[in-house]
Formats: structure tokens, C-alpha cells, sequence
């Protein structure tokens, strides 16, 4: 009974000690905590007004621009057009 005690006893000592083991290397690679600087709060607006941002709304404030400025272009293109049908008598 006495050996069956020690056989338990030892087993719970190895798993500790693994456990243990474990806890320390993982404390031991992982890096330290340092804090993340946030942005103004006005940096952030401009960026948004300007159309930039970060990330996935950043790319379609982009592209939401770049394609206005291609309508807008476009636009004037059709104004140039129907001048010059008009002068044609069309």
C-alpha cells in the first residue's frame, strides 16, 4: 500500500514538474507588453476626409475618389460632346 502511495505521489511530482517546466519556458520566450501609441483624433479625420485610413475602409475611401474623379471627367467629356452636336444642328 505504501509503495502505491509513493508510485501516485511521484507520478502527481513529474507532472508538476513538467507543468512547471512548461510555464516557465513559455513565460521565459514570450514578449513583453508594450503599449500601442493611438492616433489624434484630428490625424484620424483628416485621413478620412482625404480619403486614406487604414485598412479596408482606407482602400474603398480611395477608390470611392478615384472614381468620382473619373465620372467628373467623363462628365465633361458628354458636355464637350453634345456642344459639338448642337453646333452641328444634331
Amino acid at each position: 500500500m505504501v509503495k502505491g502511495s509513493f508510485v501516485r505521489g511521484l507520478r502527481v511530482a513529474v507532472v508538476a514538474g513538467i507543468f512547471a517546466a512548461g510555464y516557465l519556458c513559455g513565460s521565459l520566450g514570450a514578449p513583453g507588453a508594450g503599449a500601442q501609441v493611438a492616433e489624434p483624433p484630428a490625424k484620424k479625420a483628416d485621413k478620412a476626409q482625404n480619403g486614406g485610413g487604414s485598412g479596408l475602409v482606407g482602400d474603398l475611401g480611395g477608390n470611392l475618389n478615384e472614381m468620382q474623379a473619373r465620372l467628373d471627367g467623363m462628365q465633361k467629356n458628354i458636355d464637350a460632346l453634345k456642344k459639338i452636336k448642337a453646333s452641328l444642328g444634331g
